[in-house]
């Protein structure tokens, strides 16, 4: 089974994305077999060859090349990634942002690829499903979900919230019960210890403490002062990113219409999710949640303990992230949850 450990390299990216990159292997645009194009980049490509990223439009114009496709348009972006519309199709392709600069290994696409598949047979929320993998071009193109990620919505209406709360609570239910024996080698182990996930907080808290009052500084510090939760044992099959910004819902009928993103999907503590939830939605949404997912063979007892601990992690980490990237939904978001999720004032 492969092992996902904390980089040793700081910075604001958000925390399981960071961690990702440690187990996404890599290789240079000359190990792609068979395509031409992945050697002789456009200028604007070859020119951030081994820098921070390639040009939107430089990779609209290799994809369209590599895939053969007459029109390819830029459909969204993530914090390391973005992810581009084929020919007006509903077909996605996401892509790192040095792509091709650096692509993904063939056999890291097949695993996403049997991963997804396997998660489309566990639980009953829509995931994204695999059109191909393209080992040519080394990407990977899925079917677009319909609906509007959770997130983009700035007034939720408390039956949205409820109805995301539930699917989430019972998604991770459904992940949770998987039999590890068949995850093995498609799923890596995230073995990352909470004294990781705390020093990762500390380094978040001191690129973003100048835009914070002093009373929360205050907070951030007493939650450093503690120690860390032990690390579990209990480790189980989970999406591992598991917050609003990857829940899809359709705010007219005020339902879920899938879950995205499982490319930081492992084996790792089940709890980091749970704190996600309480992150995102607050803990009298936490507690219907926990219910939820007891109902469904989760054990909430088993996770409580240490969510709060992962979602004042994971505020700090999306606080961070957003500042970092100019993304206000991630900032605003993680501002109006403090008083909820922080220790020193969680009533």
């Amino acid at each position: 089974m492969r092992t996902i450990m904390p980089s040793p390299s700081p910075g604001c990216r958000k925390a399981p994305r960071r961690r990702r990159s440690a187990r996404r292997a890599t290789e240079s645009p000359d190990g792609v077999r068979g395509v031409a194009w992945g050697r002789q980049l456009s200028d604007a490509a070859a020119s951030t060859v081994g820098s921070v990223s390639v040009s939107v439009e430089a990779q609209e114009a290799l994809l369209r090349d590599a895939l053969g496709v007459g029109d390819v348009r830029l459909h969204g972006r993530g914090g390391e990634s973005r992810t581009f519309r084929l020919a007006a199709s509903d077909q996605l392709v996401t892509v790192g942002l040095d792509w091709p600069a650096r692509v993904r290994s063939e056999a890291d696409l097949e695993d996403e690829a049997s991963l997804l598949r396997h998660v489309a047979e566990r639980v009953t929320v829509p995931v994204p499903e695999v059109v191909t993998v393209t080992l040519g071009a080394r990407v990977l193109i899925v079917r677009e979900l319909p609906g509007r990620r959770l997130i983009d919505l700035p007034r939720r209406s408390d039956a949205i919230t409820a109805e995301a709360a539930d699917v989430m609570a019972r998604t991770l239910a459904e992940l949770h019960k998987s039999p590890l024996d068949q995850l093995a080698d498609v799923a890596p182990l995230d073995a990352t210890p909470p004294s990781a996930w705390r020093e990762e907080a500390a380094e978040n808290f001191s690129a973003v403490k100048h835009l914070l009052d002093t009373g929360q500084r205050t907070d951030v510090a007493e939650f450093l002062a503690r120690p860390a939760p032990a690390p579990t044992t209990q480790h189980r099959f989970t999406h591992n990113d598991l917050g609003i910004e990857h829940v899809l819902v359709d705010p007219v009928r005020a339902t879920v219409t899938g879950v995205i993103d499982w490319s930081d999907a492992a084996i790792t503590d089940p709890a980091a999710d749970v704190g996600r939830l309480l992150r995102d939605l607050g803990p009298t949404t936490l507690a219907r949640a926990m219910r939820t997912y007891a109902e469904h063979g989760g054990e909430p007892d088993s996770v409580g303990p240490r969510a709060r601990f992962y979602a004042v992690c994971g505020l700090l980490e999306d606080l961070a992230f957003g500042v970092a990237t100019s993304r206000p939904e991630y900032v605003d978001k993680s501002l109006a949850s403090w008083s909820t999720v922080l220790p020193a004032r969680a009533t």
